[in-house]
């Protein structure tokens, strides 16, 4: 069947079950999955190379980055 404009049709819509969560019990259950046996946090990760590496590796990064940039604008 085709509605023409301006033409309305009344439908049924079916109920949606109500299946909502509390969500402060999710996140304890989350923070118990997170929390090793100590009650302390797991740490995700942690950095290995030493600060003064990670800050000479970003310089010369830049600095490859700036020595593109000025070619690419002389040949421009």
């Amino acid at each position: 069947m085709m509605l023409l404009p301006g033409e309305a049709r009344a439908v049924t819509v079916a109920v949606m079950p109500d299946n909502l969560t509390d969500p402060s019990r999710s996140t304890a259950q989350f923070r118990a999955f997170v929390q090793d046996a100590s009650g302390e946090p797991e740490r995700s990760w942690t950095m290995k190379a030493p600060r003064a590496k990670v800050l000479t590796l970003a310089g010369v990064v830049v600095g490859v980055a700036l020595v593109i940039a000025i070619i690419s604008l002389a040949v421009a």
